[in-house]
């Protein structure tokens, strides 16, 4: 059993995060000896339907606060095994994405490795070799360090963009280093996949900067285009036999309609020209139908394998597709936008696919519930809420909703109720799953 979830999760899960090289031969037994807590993390996000799962979580989250807090101790381990939790570790009953991921970024200043090994030495350092203290010399940064650092930023950067509560780590020059380190290495194929998505993330990054502070972006042609194009770049360095990755295009795509919807904000409306404008919001919708084409090809039970980054671009995706659904516009049509995808059948489809595995939707209400379970509340959520206004928008037949309304107290958590669903709405919802 160990084996097959240490497997599975070298084979399927690193696919979309690939921030550690595990070797093809090396077995579970290995790595639980090397990394104790790092196994321990991967045995808990592979088991979904483990009875003791609330157990588990609570004690790696224990472990974690011991590590950091009462007896101090970074290490490896405790960096790979917070990434793996953090980022496939959401089943907790309340949002926990942000405080975690400021935890993890701690761990990474404590342990220097975001910073060249050779400088920027500290005055307390200095101090403490002043006084006969043993100077820490930690050496050229390893690659298994390098990528770590660089899976704290997509996680970072990732938990920003979505939540607005918190800022990505900051970019060093190490990191930018690490690129063209991991990139030249060659010790792992992954490499190049992990150093593509850094660089989506770091335009994406750019971004969430010009809009962190709640300003008002007076040229949004001026922005958008830089954006575009240093996407572009990004685009024009995936070797040939990337560009057909899922990973790699569900963060381009992403990207592409996240950029793309700064179209749909009131300064937008004031600034843009109606053709430049009308461009850009045919260019997200496109984006943000691959990306959802891209869900849809997934069988459901591969929702289990992939990390919160890409739960958080299906909730932008989602979000955003409904709003150029009802977009009030007039040289918008909602119309083209229901025949390029039409949201409620997107969502129907995705439904069913989750009902295809009922081994897992049990509901038990002794056990956590695992992501098909929330998954399928999230998006029955959706429907019942959006059903009722585009059944009108559209002009079609109305449907008695009656019955699901009533049943969707049931879909969400408890003493969660139907608002009018927005995106901190959604993240919130999302951070809890």
């Amino acid at each position: 059993m160990a084996e097959e979830c240490f497997n599975q999760f070298r084979t399927n899960h690193l696919q979309y995060l690939p921030f550690v090289y595990i070797p093809r031969d090396m077995t579970s037994g290995q790595l639980r000896d090397r990394s104790p807590f790092f196994w321990i993390c991967i045995m808990d996000v592979l088991t979904p339907q483990n009875t003791e799962k609330g157990d588990s979580f609570k004690r790696i989250t224990n472990h974690i606060h011991q590590r950091v807090m009462i007896d101090p101790g970074a290490s490896m381990d405790l960096l790979l095994g917070m990434i793996t939790f953090i980022a496939w570790g959401i089943y907790s009953k309340k949002p926990f994405l942000n405080s975690y991921v400021h935890i993890l970024m701690g761990v990474v200043a404590e342990l220097g490795i975001n910073q060249s090994a050779l400088g920027g030495v500290s005055i307390m350092q200095d101090f403490k070799f002043a006084i006969g203290m043993k100077r820490n010399e930690s050496g050229i940064r390893t690659l298994e360090e390098r990528r770590a650092v660089l899976g704290c930023f997509l996680i970072s950067s990732s938990a920003a963009f979505s939540m607005s509560k918190i800022d990505a780590m900051r970019w060093t020059p190490l990191m930018e280093e690490s690129l063209s380190v991991l990139t030249d290495a060659k010790e792992s194929p992954e490499d190049e996949v992990l150093v593509i998505l850094v660089k989506i993330y770091l335009v994406l990054d750019r971004m969430h900067q010009l809009r962190r502070d709640g300003e008002p972006i007076s040229s949004p042609a001026f922005y958008m285009s830089a954006l575009k194009m240093q996407l572009d770049a990004v685009k024009q360095q995936i070797p040939s036999h990337l560009i057909q990755n899922r990973a790699i295009r569900m963060y381009l795509h992403s990207a592409e309609f996240t950029i793309n919807e700064m179209a749909l904000g009131p300064s937008a409306i004031l600034h843009l020209p109606d053709l430049q404008r009308l461009e850009c919001l045919f260019t997200s919708l496109q984006a943000t139908k691959s990306w959802l084409d891209i869900w849809l090809d997934l069988a459901a039970v591969e929702y289990m394998k992939v990390p919160s980054i890409i739960f958080f671009q299906w909730a932008r995706a989602i979000l955003n597709l409904y709003r150029l659904t009802i977009l009030e516009d007039p040289t918008w049509s909602k119309s083209v936008v229901r025949d390029t995808v039409n949201i409620l059948e997107h969502l129907n489809k995705a439904i069913m696919a989750i009902k295809c595995y009922p081994e897992f939707l049990k509901f038990d209400q002794g056990k956590e519930v695992n992501v098909l379970e929330k998954g399928l509340r999230m998006m029955e959520a959706l429907k019942c809420n959006w059903e009722p206004k585009l059944t009108d928008l559209w002009g079609l037949p109305a449907n008695d909703n009656s019955d699901s309304m009533v049943q969707s107290d049931d879909i969400l958590p408890p003493g969660m109720t139907l608002p009018q669903i927005d995106d901190s709405w959604m993240m919130e919802f999302l951070g809890s799953l």
